[in-house]
């Protein structure tokens, strides 16, 4: 079959599993187009317009998206392993079950995109925008995500094994049921965000501000919280058993029923700081910490 580039360009046209690596696609308009199950490795698409697209199942291991237009595309169950998608645009796009592994995602628009179960291992999404995006269950495992925005979006049952958020925004996300063994949270934002019960156990979280932030009843065993922001955080019944508090800031917190048994608080600041209730807390711990007479409750 004879495809020119007139009828590539063409709205709707049906390229459903043909082979047409040969072509060269560079900043092709190909807005609504209809390529699933087209393969498409390799090639490059650097700068085209693939909106409202239907990729579905298409495969794209290698392929160069860099600056492409995917907004709104359908990608369901599509193969982007090892593709280069820096700085494109995936706005609102579906991605379920999607393979984005061993991409380059640095840049790249996913605001309200659809990422259910997609795969993102080892995938560089360095200063990225997720805002609202939905990544229930997807695998971002060993992932580059320092700098990114994920404000309000959804991690529930996400795997996070050691992936690097430093420096990232996380207000407002969702992590119930999420794995973060071994992830890096330095310097992130989870002010004003409800995290309450979440199993945060020896998580870097140094430098990051969780000033407003609902941790009642929430895992920090083993935590490393050194020059944290907690100001106003609500630790209630929080566990923070060996949690490492070096010169965080604690002030106005309600550590009220939170279990502290050898956690470090050398040059915390505990100034009006409910310390009502709390549990194992020596007082050799709490006067390594700066303000702790201004404290509120009898703690020892």
């Amino acid at each position: 079959m004879f495809l020119s580039l007139e009828k590539l360009k063409q709205k709707k046209f049906n390229l459903c599993a043909i082979d047409i690596t040969e072509i060269d696609w560079k900043e092709i308009d190909l807005e609504d187009a209809d390529l699933q199950e087209a393969n498409l490795s390799g090639i490059n698409l650097s700068g085209t317009n693939l909106s409202r697209a239907n990729l579905f199942k298409v495969k794209l291991f290698g392929t160069n998206l860099s600056g492409a237009n995917l907004s709104g595309a359908n990608l369901n169950s599509t193969n982007f392993s090892r593709a280069n998608l820096s700085g494109a645009n995936l706005s609102s796009a579906n991605l379920i079950v999607a393979n984005l592994s061993r991409a380059n995602l640095s840049g790249v628009n996913l605001s309200g995109a659809n990422l259910i179960v997609a795969h993102l291992i080892h995938v560089n999404l360095s200063s990225a925008n997720l805002n609202e995006a939905d990544l229930e269950d997807a695998n971002l495992s060993g992932s580059d995500l320092s700098g990114v925005n994920l404000r309000n979006a959804n991690l529930r049952g996400a795997t996070l094994n050691g992936t690097i958020l430093r420096d990232a925004d996380l207000r407002g996300i969702r992590l119930e049921n999420a794995n973060l063994c071994g992830a890096n949270l330095n310097r992130v934002d989870l002010s004003s965000t409800n995290l309450s019960g979440i199993n945060l156990s020896g998580i870097d979280l140094r430098g990051a501000n969780l000033s407003d932030t609902n941790l009642n009843s929430t895992n920090l065993r083993d935590a490393d919280l050194r020059e944290a922001k907690l100001i106003r955080v609500n630790l209630w019944r929080a566990k923070l058993n060996r949690a490492d508090l070096e010169g965080a800031d604690l002030r106005y917190a309600n550590l009220s029923g939170a279990n502290l048994e050898d956690a470090n608080l050398s040059g915390a600041d505990l100034d009006s700081a409910n310390l009502e209730g709390v549990k194992n807390l020596a007082p050799e711990q709490v006067k390594r910490a700066h303000n702790w007479k201004n404290a509120k409750g009898k703690f020892f």
